[in-house]
This record gives C-alpha cells, structure tokens and sequence, in this order.
C-alpha cells in the first residue's frame, strides 16, 4: 500500500483485527495510513511484533516488541518470540 492509497481489504481486515489473540507485522515504517492504523483496532494489550530494519515508534503502543532486522534475517528471532504465545 502507497502513502494515501486505500487497503484493499480494510473493511474486512478491522474486524479481524478486533478479535486479534496476537499481530505481527513485517516490513513496514508504521507510516503509511490507513494501513498503519489497524493494529490500533486490536484489543488493548493485544502482543504485537513488528519485523523491520528500520527504527519504528508507533505512540501508544506499549505493548509493541520491535525485531529490527530484514524480514529475511529477523523471522527466526521472530519466530522464537512468538513460541511464547503458542
């Protein structure tokens, strides 16, 4: 998604979210809207991962663990952090 474009799915994707045990996220600055705003539909406490190379701060997200690597090199630390919840 470009900055400003519409996500394809975004109706279909909130509810989704609404109901989220769990969001991880790959490959993105966490700038682009309104995509960037759905892990803000999850429910308060909701674990979230964000895999990116890139420092990433997303305000009010406390509960937000970063892996700031390529997606390529960091799913296997991800992956690893997500055992927990499994």
């Amino acid at each position: 998604v470009f900055y400003g474009e519409a996500v394809p799915a975004m109706e279909e994707a909130i509810p989704i979210c609404n109901d989220a045990n769990l969001v991880v996220v790959i490959g993105t600055s966490m700038a682009v809207y309104p995509a960037a705003s759905l892990v803000h539909y999850a429910p308060e406490g909701t674990p979230m991962f964000l895999l990116d190379p890139n420092v990433v701060e997303v305000p009010g997200l406390s509960n937000l663990q970063v892996v700031q690597r390529k997606a390529a090199e960091g799913f296997d630390e991800l992956k690893e952090k997500l055992m927990a919840y499994v």
